[in-house]
């Protein structure tokens, strides 16, 4: 939940106010004063009670991020300078990662998984260098109809994100996942393509 401090407390609503609605749906970003000129201590007591609930939600959100970071960038590294032991060194071998398009066209709140998949294709091209002629290349997907993406309408408190997914795409739907399944398949059956993210996005990147 976003905080937001200020000095003042009449300079503090408008700003606050301000950012609540850039567009729609609309959320309630609380503020707390803090005065830090008399008794600074008991201030960011207060502030920090204030952002955690009385301490009931702990300042876990970097914890989160560098968990974030471990499982597709530090993961994945060690995944590949171990697999690579157990492979045949030749074009017919090939590593794909899963990445998303949330790198090159981030939505509100998507600041991490922008990150960690932005991390990833570099990634992958410098991976097809260091283990050559081992292939390594990296799928971006965009919005398809898994488990992971039902439970994000299921989680959308009514608002119909099959549809906004839609209509922001060239062909006008949501991607299968047999859509991607030939994508993989066409990676690994071709021994002529490394060091390359390759987009199923359905036209998401140009509308």
């Amino acid at each position: 939940m976003p905080r937001v401090r200020r000095q003042s407390r009449d300079r503090r609503s408008k700003p606050v106010q301000a950012r609540r609605c850039p567009q729609p749906p609309c959320i309630d970003i609380p503020g707390h004063v803090v005065d830090l000129k008399n008794d600074i201590e008991a201030s960011v007591t207060k502030l920090l009670e204030f952002a955690t609930t009385g301490g009931q939600e702990k300042l876990d959100h970097i914890e989160n991020i560098i968990d974030g970071g471990k499982m597709r960038i530090a993961g994945t590294l060690l995944l590949c300078k171990i697999a690579q032991g157990y492979m045949n060194k030749a074009h017919t071998s090939s590593i794909t990662f899963t990445g998303g398009v949330a790198y090159y066209r981030p939505m509100e709140g998507y600041s991490v998984t922008a990150a960690t998949a932005g991390g990833m294709g570099p990634m992958a091209l410098g991976l097809a260098v260091d283990l050559k002629p081992i292939r390594v290349n990296m799928m971006s997907p965009g919005a398809i109809r898994t488990e992971l993406f039902e439970n994000m309408v299921q989680n959308a408190g009514g608002v119909d994100v099959a549809d906004i997914f839609t209509k922001k795409t060239l062909l006008d739907r949501i991607g299968s996942p047999e859509d991607v399944a030939e994508m993989y398949l066409g990676i690994m059956k071709s021994g002529y393509i490394t060091g390359q993210v390759i987009q199923v996005e359905g036209g998401f990147l140009l509308k």
